[in-house]
């Protein structure tokens, strides 16, 4: 006899055993933002500092968030100025981002959407007055929020 031959017949009197396989996850809306600050120097004209000035550097913004798409508002950008300063200045922002948002400069607030969940958004500051800047420190503020 042929054994081979019983081999069919065997696998099909071999009950069937199943088994689920199950995937379970919980999802928490958050929003990480790790900033590092930018610098401020002089342009050209000698009535604008700017991170694009001599000397100057943009800030970073490194966003990390679980959830959904997260949406960015920087606010109003703020300038701050030496005691005593007498002048009258113009804060703006611009930013860019590895994932593809493009803001140009702005002294209003702003909202962009991010196109994932990962992004190193580039920030530049600038200050103008047309008086110019006499000795002392100036600043550019502007507050993000991340919304999901």
């Amino acid at each position: 006899m042929r054994y081979w031959m019983l081999l069919p017949a065997l696998a099909s009197a071999v009950p069937a055993w199943s088994a689920d396989i199950n995937f379970a996850g919980v999802v928490v809306n958050a929003c990480i933002l790790t900033p590092s600050a930018g610098t401020l120097g002089p342009e050209g004209d000698g009535r604008t500092l700017s991170s694009q000035g001599l000397g100057g550097a943009p800030a970073t913004l490194a966003v990390i968030a679980t959830g959904g798409i997260p949406s960015l508002t920087f606010s109003a950008p703020v300038a701050t100025t030496p005691t005593g300063f007498a002048g009258s200045v113009t804060p703006g922002i611009s930013y860019t981002s590895t994932g593809g948002i493009l803001q140009a400069l702005t002294a209003t607030t702003s909202t962009k959407a991010l196109n994932g969940l990962l992004d190193l958004v580039t920030v530049q500051g600038r200050i103008a007055s047309t008086a110019g800047f006499p000795s002392g420190s100036y600043g550019v503020r502007t507050t993000v929020t991340c919304q999901q």
